[in-house]
């Protein structure tokens, strides 16, 4: 989707672009697999904007990235520190909002099979 949209327009519109559309397919993906589910039985009943909405979130970042990333703090942070520093700060700019992406599928017990190798916090109702 990037280089298509890139030979028309600048390199942010096609940046947005392309989280756009992975964000619709995202919902297309949550539409498959819960709501058309087998003999199109409705199986859970995503609520749908949120995956879009993370996936326009990380467009907004590598927007900004593309603005700012040649002031002098992000190059020297770019050449001194250490890979996995920067790794962390990277995933902390979307770990905040991973939830818009991720909440369906918690709530839909998608991931509840593989529970032992891949702990959640799960919120523990209070009685």
């Amino acid at each position: 989707m990037y280089k298509p949209v890139r030979s028309f327009h600048s390199g942010t519109a096609a940046t947005v672009a392309t989280f756009v559309v992975s964000g619709l397919f995202h919902e297309w993906v949550l539409w498959s697999v819960f709501v058309k589910g087998e003999g199109d039985r409705v199986v859970y009943s995503p609520s749908y904007g949120m995956q879009t909405r993370f996936f326009i979130w990380n467009a907004m970042v590598i927007s900004l990235e593309q603005l700012v990333g040649h002031w002098s703090i992000f190059q020297w942070m770019k050449l001194s520190l250490p890979t996995i520093i920067k790794a962390l700060l990277t995933v902390s700019l979307s770990l905040p909002v991973a939830h818009w992406f991720l909440d369906e599928y918690t709530n839909a017990q998608y991931f509840d099979h593989m529970s032992l190798a891949f702990p959640l916090v799960i919120k523990v109702e209070n009685d």
